[in-house]
């Protein structure tokens, strides 16, 4: 039986600027927010700033809860189901555009906000809400 996945993501911005993973090699290149999969037993703050931590090498700082984000999807012929949870944080570190990428599958790319609307950023429910909500204050 398919499972839900729930993930935590981070909106961390700097300089008019959004930090945004990405997996290199990737075609057509793809980006994501920075976060990840929550576990059992395990807080959403809890996990959000676990990721962070894993993914850019630091922690979070005072997050906001933006809304949660359904996504259906198919990869690899199978079908995906999961929920994303967004927050607004900053980072513990003196200076986010020196944050490099923790896993070797990753890559870190600080994208000009005015870019937004011209990449592949996934999943769309977020990349529309960025958009024409969180970034039209």
């Amino acid at each position: 039986m398919p499972e839900i996945e729930i993930l935590a993501r981070a909106v961390i911005t700097h300089n008019n600027k959004i930090l945004l993973c990405y997996a290199p090699g990737d075609s057509p290149e793809r980006y994501y927010i920075p976060g990840g999969h929550v576990e059992i037993g395990e807080r959403i703050e809890d996990a959000l700033n676990r990721e962070m931590k894993e993914e850019i090498g630091t922690e979070i700082i005072s997050p906001k809860f933006l809304g949660f984000f359904e996504n259906f999807f198919q990869e690899k012929e199978e079908n995906k189901h999961e929920i994303n949870f967004l927050y607004e944080t900053s980072i513990k570190s003196s200076n986010p555009e020196s944050v490099k990428s923790q896993e070797d599958h990753v890559s870190i790319s600080l994208v000009d906000i005015d870019k937004l609307p011209t990449i592949n950023l996934l999943p769309k429910t977020i990349h529309q809400f960025l958009i024409h909500d969180f970034f039209k204050k």
